[in-house]
C-alpha cells in the first residue's frame, strides 16, 4: 500500500513539474538560455585568390523561438574586398522597412528586415547572399556591427540575440594556369558571357611542336595543316554575338592529331527596352503601389528583375541594394515622398538594362501642395500665379485702407486709440492670470506657439559640390594615349526640382575612372560635378546641385589622357519652387503663408474701419427716424388729439434714444 502511495505522489510531482514549465513557456519567462538567437556567417573562413569572387550568407538560428525583426549592420575591409553583387536574391525576409544599404568606400553594410505574424521560427534560415570580389591579398574579417538585433514576435520587440560570429579570410595571388585547354575569360562552356574578347590557353605537352587552332560557329570545324607556331595561347578580339567554337590539333613533326573544341557562348546585348508602369498611378497617396514591367532577351534568353527605390526627399542619400523581385511587384508601406525607382532587367549573361520611373507618395498635406503649385480639386494653381494672385489682393486692401484712413482719419484715430487702450487692459487682465498659471503649462504654450511659427521651409543654402572645368588631366586607369569608351548614363530624372530634393544620375563606365557630369543650359553657367566609378564600372550622382528653372542637358566623359567623348545627351527639366536670394532659399510655400496672413490681417483691418465708420452713420440715420417718428406724435398732440397709452410710451422711449443718439454724434464730433 506505501508502494502504491509513493508512486502515485512520484507521478503526481511530475505532472507539476510538467505543468509549471508549460505555464512558464507560454507567459515567456523561460531562462535567456532559452530565448538566444544566433547570426552566423557563412562560410565561417576560407582561402580565396585575388581576382576571384565568393558567396557570404547571413544565418538566423532562433533557437526555437518565434522572431519578426532582423537588424542587421555588417563591416568588411574596403581595401581588401568589395560587394561585387548587390542583390538581395533569395532571403527569409519579406519586408524591408530599411532598404537595405552599402558602401565599398566605408566598407558597411546596413538593412532592416522583417517577416509578418507570426513571424519565423528557423535554425538555418538565409537572412542575405552577399557576393564578395576579392581586390588585394592579404587577410580580412567581416564581422557585425553594434546595430545588429534579432527582436521577437512577442508584442514588445524583446532582442533574442547573444550570438554575432565573424567570418575570417585568406586572400591569395592566383597560381598559374594548368595545362589544359581552358579559357580564363569563359571558364565554363555552359555558360553565356558578355565578355567578347576571349583568351584560350592549352598544354603544350613534351614531344608536340606545332599547332593549328580555327574558331568558327561550326561544332564539327577542323583546323587546318599550317601551323601557327608554338605558342600555347591566343586571344581574339570583338567577336560577334553568338555560339562559337574554338578547334585546336597538335603535331608532331608533320604529324597531326585530333581536333578538340570549346564551345564559347557570347551576348554582349542587353535586353529590350521596357516601360515601368505604377498602378494606380505615379502620384498618389496610396502607400503600397504595385509596379509592372516586362521584356524579353533574344539571345541568352531572359534571366530576371531587380529594383531599388531612392528617396529623392532630403540633403543626402546612400547606395542603395537592388533587390530581385517578379512582375508585378507590389511595394509596403512606403514612407511620403518622392522616390526614384529603377529597375534592372538581367539576362543570362549578366547584361543589364535599367529604366526608372519617379514616384510621389502624397501625405496629407501633399496631396493638395507639391513643387509646383496648389491642387485646388477644381483646378491646379501654380505657385507663381497664386503668389501674384495673393499680391495683388492683398496691394487692393492696402489702396482701401489707406483712402478710408485719408477720408476718416480725425474719428478712426480717436477710436483706435481708445480700442487699443481697451486691447493693453484685457491682455494685461490675460496676463495676470497666466502668470498663476503652474510653469509646466505655460512652458508647454510656449513650445506649442514656437513650433508653430518656425517653419522648416526656409533653409540655408546647401554649398555646391567642388566642381572641375571639363577637360582638366586627372588620373584614369586605362593606358596613357588609349581613349576610353564613352560612359552611359542609364538613370536620369525627366523632372527636377532643386529645393525639394537631390539629384539622382546612375551610369556605367570602365572601372575606377574619373567621371565628369556636366549640367548646361543655353544662357546659364555650366555645372560639372566629378564621380567616381566603382571595381564593377557602376558610377552615380547623388547630391544637392543648384540648376535654375528650364531644361538642362546632361552628359558624361572619362577623364583622362586623353578623355573619351561625351556620352549621349539627357534632358533634365529644373523647376526652382521658390526663391533665392544669396545664400538664402525661400521656399514659394511660406511665402504664400506669409502672405495670407497678411491678407487676413489686412482683411481684419478693413472690417474694423468699416466697422467704426458705420457706428457715426448710424447714429445720424437713427437720429433722423426717432425725429419724423416724434414729429409725427407732436402733431397729434398739437391737433388736439389724445394719446393712447401705448403711444405715450413710444413718445417716452424715442425721446430717449433721440437723447442718446444726440450724446453719440456730439461725442464724435468733439473727438474730430
Amino acid at each position: 500500500m506505501d508502494k502504491i502511495m509513493c508512486n502515485k505522489i512520484f507521478v503526481n510531482t511530475i505532472k507539476f513539474f510538467v505543468l509549471i514549465i508549460l505555464m512558464l513557456a507560454s507567459f515567456n519567462v523561460l531562462p535567456a538560455t532559452a530565448r538566444a538567437a544566433a547570426l552566423l556567417l557563412h562560410p565561417g573562413r576560407g582561402d580565396f585568390l585575388v581576382g576571384s569572387t565568393f558567396n557570404l550568407s547571413i544565418i538566423l538560428d532562433t533557437k526555437n523561438v518565434s522572431i519578426n525583426t532582423i537588424e542587421t549592420e555588417l563591416f568588411f575591409s574596403p581595401t581588401k574586398l568589395q560587394l561585387a553583387s548587390p542583390s538581395i536574391g533569395k532571403s527569409i525576409i519579406q519586408l524591408w522597412p530599411t532598404t537595405p544599404v552599402f558602401s565599398n568606400t566605408e566598407g558597411r553594410i546596413y538593412f532592416v528586415g522583417a517577416v509578418p505574424s507570426p513571424g519565423i521560427n528557423a535554425s538555418d534560415g538565409v537572412v542575405l547572399t552577399l557576393t564578395f570580389r576579392v581586390i588585394s591579398p592579404g587577410e580580412g574579417e567581416i564581422k557585425f556591427g553594434e546595430k545588429t538585433s534579432v527582436l521577437a514576435n512577442d508584442g514588445k520587440g524583446t532582442d533574442l540575440l547573444i550570438q554575432k560570429s565573424s567570418a575570417f579570410f585568406k586572400f591569395l595571388i592566383p597560381p598559374p594556369q594548368g595545362p589544359a585547354i581552358s579559357s580564363p575569360t569563359h571558364p565554363d562552356q555552359e555558360r553565356w558571357y558578355k565578355d567578347n574578347n576571349p583568351t584560350f590557353i592549352w598544354s603544350r605537352g613534351i614531344i608536340a611542336n606545332k599547332f593549328s587552332y580555327l574558331i568558327d560557329h561550326d561544332p564539327s570545324g577542323i583546323p587546318d595543316t599550317s601551323s601557327e607556331g608554338m605558342a600555347s595561347t591566343i586571344s581574339f578580339n570583338n567577336l560577334d554575338n553568338g555560339i562559337w567554337y574554338f578547334h585546336l590539333r597538335a603535331a608532331i613533326d608533320d604529324v597531326w592529331g585530333g581536333v578538340s573544341s570549346y564551345v564559347l557562348k557570347i551576348d554582349n546585348q542587353s535586353p529590350a527596352a521596357f516601360a515601368v508602369n505604377v498602378s494606380p498611378g505615379k502620384r498618389t497617396s496610396n502607400r503600397n503601389p504595385i509596379f509592372r514591367f516586362f521584356t524579353t532577351d533574344s539571345l541568352s534568353g531572359f534571366s530576371h528583375f531587380e529594383m531599388k527605390m531612392i528617396r529623392l526627399s532630403g540633403i543626402k542619400t546612400f547606395e542603395a541594394f537592388f533587390y530581385e523581385v517578379s512582375n508585378p511587384y507590389q511595394a509596403i508601406n512606403i514612407e511620403p515622398g518622392r522616390y526614384q525607382v529603377v529597375v534592372r532587367a538581367y539576362d543570362d549573361a549578366l547584361n543589364s538594362r535599367d529604366e526608372s520611373v519617379t514616384i510621389n507618395i502624397i501625405g496629407p498635406l501633399s496631396k493638395f501642395i507639391d513643387s509646383e503649385g496648389v491642387d485646388l480639386i477644381v483646378f491646379f494653381l501654380p505657385w507663381n500665379m497664386l503668389i501674384n494672385v495673393l499680391l495683388l489682393i492683398l496691394i487692393i486692401f492696402i489702396i482701401i485702407i489707406f483712402l478710408l484712413l485719408r477720408k476718416h482719419r480725425h474719428h478712426l484715430k480717436h477710436a483706435f486709440l481708445e480700442d487699443i487702450e481697451r486691447f493693453f487692459t484685457i491682455t494685461k487682465n490675460v496676463s495676470n492670470k497666466i502668470k498663476r498659471q503652474p510653469p509646466s503649462l505655460l512652458i508647454i504654450m510656449f513650445a506649442v506657439i514656437g513650433l508653430s511659427i518656425l517653419l522648416p521651409h526656409i533653409t540655408k543654402a546647401v554649398e555646391p559640390a567642388p566642381t572641375r572645368q571639363v577637360g582638366v588631366p586627372i588620373s584614369f586607369s586605362a593606358n596613357v594615349g588609349v581613349e576610353p569608351p564613352e560612359p552611359v548614363i542609364s538613370v536620369a530624372p525627366s523632372q527636377f526640382y532643386p529645393l525639394d530634393e537631390i539629384l539622382f544620375i546612375e551610369g556605367r563606365a570602365a572601372p575606377k575612372a574619373k567621371i565628369a557630369v556636366n549640367f548646361e543650359k543655353l544662357g546659364s553657367k555650366s555645372v560639372t560635378i566629378i564621380v567616381e566609378s566603382n571595381s564593377n564600372g557602376e558610377w552615380f550622382l547623388a547630391q544637392k546641385v543648384e540648376l535654375s528653372s528650364g531644361e538642362w542637358t546632361a552628359r558624361a566623359r572619362i577623364l583622362g589622357d586623353p578623355a573619351s567623348d561625351w556620352s549621349s545627351p539627357r534632358i533634365i527639366r529644373s523647376t526652382v519652387s521658390g526663391f533665392i536670394f544669396g545664400s538664402i532659399k525661400i521656399k514659394y510655400f511660406p511665402i504664400a503663408i506669409a502672405l495670407i496672413l497678411l491678407l487676413l490681417s489686412s482683411t481684419a483691418l478693413l472690417a474694423y474701419l468699416l466697422w467704426q465708420i458705420s457706428k457715426v452713420r448710424r447714429s445720424a440715420h437713427l437720429r433722423e427716424d426717432i425725429s419724423d417718428e416724434l414729429e409725427h406724435l407732436e402733431k397729434a398732440i398739437r391737433e388736439g388729439k389724445e394719446l393712447s397709452e401705448s403711444e405715450m410710451k413710444r413718445r417716452e422711449n424715442l425721446l430717449l434714444e433721440l437723447r442718446h443718439a444726440e450724446e453719440i454724434i456730439q461725442d464724435k464730433f468733439k473727438e474730430i
